[in-house]
């Protein structure tokens, strides 16, 4: 023996995807063909078929590519068909026993093969293996220690057990810079029924559930502290794991406190990996576990309401349920006297009545975290607060304020002096898309520009479902379409279509028809109308009446240049009302000044004066407001009047402000109307992109 060596047998190569290929083209794999050859050996009926190859693919997957086990079940297609024995797999691993009755008892079977293996293992490693059966995916070696050490048990003891392990080919050590393992899946189906009949099943089980929650409180202080992000694969070697403990904990009660804790804290690997339907059906489950004899409410289940709340307003819009979820969880929160729960539940709250329209309300909910957070100490809370102060403060027109919490924001984070995982949870990226389109508001067009490109790029690396669909639908689209960019709008439509669609996330959806309408309407697609009609419609169904005012006056432009006039008029008075309703001003000089457009190309030369009149309430508004951008549209439209109005002083004074994008169309529109050119009323024929 002294010259014996141990050569591993490798599984056979196999697909690792099957949604594109056929019948000759997975015979080209070992594994497929092996199968296929004991298959038609077995059944000469047989063959593939292209329909056929993935069940295939899959039953080679299940098998790990093992040649006894793919031989075993290639024996069985006969009696059960490819797509039968595929189901039977899943639930059986003695499908596999007595498929050949020659050789060695432990070759007539995988089950057989195993209980051989398994009898030359020592007590210590019999005890490892069967524990270890239930890490789906790839483990570390503290994790294997965590779950698979007795108690007492020496942890070089245990390690050598682990070695021995390895080296029986039970289980698979992982070629890497750091130790990881993993059972085959069939060699964990196996252990699993050996745990299943040893009596300490839950035990382990609980002790898996309890490691999963440890290993998530790790990434989400790793997070917090802003360290290296934790490798992709790990987290989804976690994410597996995390749905088998809740599996366990969940069904049938097993424990459902420790369902609910470990749910809470699988959140932020879920946000990591952009899980965001699995983020909402986890809380959901574990919701649905609470029962009066669990005890008294905790924290965790206020954790998960928030989360579910905030999971789901981004899915579904703002809805009645989601409403009494951020309020239950307040209610919850204020009876346990926890703070951080009810900043959690005051700050959902204020983004549900942001989507609603209703942003004095929003603004009145920032100061009562700013309140909460001062007396409880919160500095986090306290200084992230600006993000959606800034968003309130820039839709209720007090632009410069809006300008002021947003960049405090962004400063604190450069200096890394931020406020930590509030900051993270609720938006940097937010923040910078509010200044985007401040900057845009407040006339510096190519620093709004610059601002939307930097929001997208973090964004993209932040990773979050929330923070593409955000970036893109309120922020790039909007400034490509402010600036004529309609090409920049379009690209940035593809994939907020491809992302929303990935995601199932219906009330994006929505914003998305509504910006496509309007980018068709700038194009001069009448068909445009119609779309922008029907997502406003949807939209009011849903509940969502942020940027409304601004997407009913899209309209209402769109309308008026394709002469439906009397309907325009309709539409541009519904937005006016909803602008003051909502308190939602930072559009409103704009809606006056697409009124007074529509008021002109109805009614000629006589409806000058009225107007007028709304062109020079647009220009105040706009300066009061700090708002260029509109003040120079407006100050455009009463130039095309006579003398008498004062617009060609008044679109001079507000032309000399600005020093850049004066190739913006606003600009070259301006300097055309000061020149001489464009018609009375010839504005109203050109649809505005108010988005």
């Amino acid at each position: 023996m002294a010259h014996e060596t141990v050569h591993r047998l490798q599984p056979l190569p196999a697909p690792t995807a099957f949604g594109t290929l056929n019948a000759k083209d997975v015979l080209t794999f070992p594994a497929v063909a092996l199968f296929v050859a004991r298959a038609s050996a077995a059944a000469p009926d047989f063959s593939l078929e292209d329909d056929d190859a993935w069940a295939v693919v899959e039953i080679c997957r299940r098998l790990d590519g093992l040649p006894l086990a793919l031989e075993l079940a290639a024996t069985r297609v006969g009696a059960f068909g490819l797509r039968g024995l595929l189901r039977l797999l899943n639930e059986r691993l003695d499908l596999l026993d007595d498929g050949r009755r020659a050789g060695h008892p432990r070759h007539r079977g995988l089950t057989a093969t195993l209980d051989w293996s398994y009898g030359l293992l020592s007590q210590g490693e019999q005890t490892l293996f069967r524990r270890l059966s239930v890490f789906h995916g790839v483990f570390p070696l503290d994790a294997a220690l965590a779950v698979g050490r007795s108690a007492g048990e020496a942890e070089h003891a245990c390690i050598g057990h682990l070695a021995d392990l390895v080296a029986k080919s039970l289980i698979v050590a992982i070629p890497g810079w750091s130790a990881r393992y993993q059972l085959l899946d069939t060699t964990r189906a196996y252990g699993l029924q050996r745990l299943a009949e040893s009596g300490e099943d839950d035990a382990v089980r609980r002790r898996h559930a309890e490691f999963c929650v440890a290993q998530c409180r790790d990434v989400s202080a790793r997070r917090s502290a802003k360290a290296a992000s934790d490798p992709r694969e790990e987290l989804v070697a976690l994410v597996q794991n995390v749905r088998a403990a809740l599996d366990w904990c969940l069904t049938e009660r097993r424990d459902p406190v420790l369902g609910r804790t470990l749910a809470a804290e699988a959140l932020v690997v879920w946000d990591t990996l952009a899980l965001l339907q699995e983020r909402i059906e986890a809380s959901e489950w574990a919701l649905a576990s609470a029962a009066p004899a669990d005890g008294p409410e905790d924290r965790y289940e206020i954790t998960l309401r928030a989360s579910l709340a905030a999971a789901l307003l981004q899915v579904e819009g703002p809805t009645a349920r989601i409403a009494e979820l951020w309020s239950g969880a307040l209610a919850r929160a204020e009876r346990l006297s926890d703070r951080d729960g009810q900043l959690r539940a005051l700050w959902g709250l204020c983004d549900f009545q942001t989507w609603v329209g209703d942003h004095g309300a929003s603004f009145d909910l920032t100061e009562r975290i700013r309140t909460l957070a001062a007396a409880s100490g919160d500095r986090a809370a306290g200084a992230a607060v600006d993000r959606p102060a800034a968003t309130a403060l820039r839709y209720l027109g007090r632009l410069d304020e809006a300008r002021e919490a947003a960049e405090r924001l962004l400063a604190r984070a450069a200096r890394r002096d931020s406020p930590g995982r509030r900051l993270e949870d609720h938006g940097l990226i937010a923040a910078r898309g509010t200044l985007a389109n401040v900057l845009w508001l407040q006339g510096r067009p190519d620093h709004a520009v610059a601002a939307a490109r930097r929001a997208l790029v973090e964004a993209e690396a932040n990773g979050q479902a929330f923070a593409l669909t955000n970036a893109l639908a309120h922020t790039v689209i909007p400034i490509a379409l402010h600036g004529g960019d309609l090409d920049e709008a379009e690209r940035g439509l593809t994939r907020l279509g491809d992302h929303v669609a990935r995601h199932a996330m219906r009330i994006w959806q929505v914003i998305a028809d509504c910006l496509e309408a309007i980018v068709s309407l700038s194009r001069g697609d009448a068909g445009g109308l119609h779309r922008l009609e029907d997502a406003l419609v949807e939209m009011g169904e849903i509940g969502f009446r942020m940027r409304r005012p601004a997407y009913l006056g899209s309209l209402a432009s769109g309308l008026a240049a394709h002469g439906h006039l009397p309907d325009a008029l309709a539409r541009i008075d519904d937005a006016l009302a909803a602008s003051e309703h909502g308190g939602e001003l930072w559009c409103q000089p704009e809606l006056l000044r697409i009124k007074g457009e529509i008021l002109l190309a109805s009614t000629g030369v006589s409806g000058g004066a009225d107007a007028a009149r709304h062109f020079l309430q647009a220009i105040d508004l706009a300066g009061s407001q700090g708002a260029a951008i509109w003040r120079l549209r407006a100050a455009t439209s009463l130039a095309a009047l006579d003398d008498r109005y004062g617009g060609p002083a008044a679109l001079a004074a507000v032309l000399g402000g600005f020093d850049e994008g004066l190739n913006t169309p606003d600009l070259r529109a301006a300097r055309a109307r000061r020149a001489g050119r464009g018609g009375l009323g010839s504005d109203a024929g050109r649809p505005v992109s108010l988005a």
